[in-house]
């Protein structure tokens, strides 16, 4: 298992349904190279992405320390090209599918660290006509996030408490792609 003392926050945005925009936070050792690994990620992805999905890269953001989730310095690097989605066929706004990533890190209570990133809002052709994820989606989307796990991508835990030092930064291990829709709501 492997902690790192140091990470880079990249903020991917989505844009172009109802109910955006949407925000997925990813890390890794090096926002730079993420972000472009985010890119190919999407890339991968937009023929599964609803019709007028736009996905956006800062080309700046926070490097933090692991430990407080201060922010350290400022990485900058020209940001990919945004992504536009292909798909064509009709969609719930907020309904799609989500990759659990798992590493081997614990927390203090002795709980696996997880994170999860949610595919929303999937086109049509990412179901069966029972609901359940397409196959052939979800075997191409387990090859898509294989490639980004490659990236060095982490899993944050953040501090338990108001300046307590118990963050975390772990690698990411493996990615899980359960068999069924996923609705994300807001926390707005």
């Amino acid at each position: 298992m492997a902690t790192h003392a140091t990470l880079a926050r990249v903020v991917v945005r989505l844009d172009g349904f109802s109910g955006g925009p949407g925000y997925s936070v990813f890390h890794g050792p090096d926002g730079a190279i993420l972000q472009n690994a985010l890119s190919g990620f999407y890339n991968s992805l937009k023929v599964y992405l609803a019709k007028n999905v736009v996905v956006t890269f800062p080309g700046t953001g926070y490097n933090l320390t692991a430990s407080t989730g201060v922010a350290t310095a400022v990485w900058s690097a020209a940001a990919p090209a945004p992504v536009t989605s292909l798909g064509s066929s009709t969609y719930a706004a907020p309904a799609g599918c989500v990759v659990c990533w798992r590493t081997a890190g614990l927390t203090a209570k002795g709980h696996l660290i997880k994170g999860r990133t949610f595919i929303v809002p999937g086109d049509g052709q990412m179901f069966q006509n029972d609901g359940t994820l397409d196959n052939s989606f979800k075997s191409a989307l387990a090859g898509y996030a294989a490639t980004l796990i490659t990236s060095g991508l982490y899993v944050y835990s953040r501090p338990t408490t108001k300046g307590g030092s118990d963050g975390q930064a772990n690698d990411v291990i493996g990615a899980t792609i359960t068999d069924k829709a996923a609705v994300l709501t807001s926390r707005r």
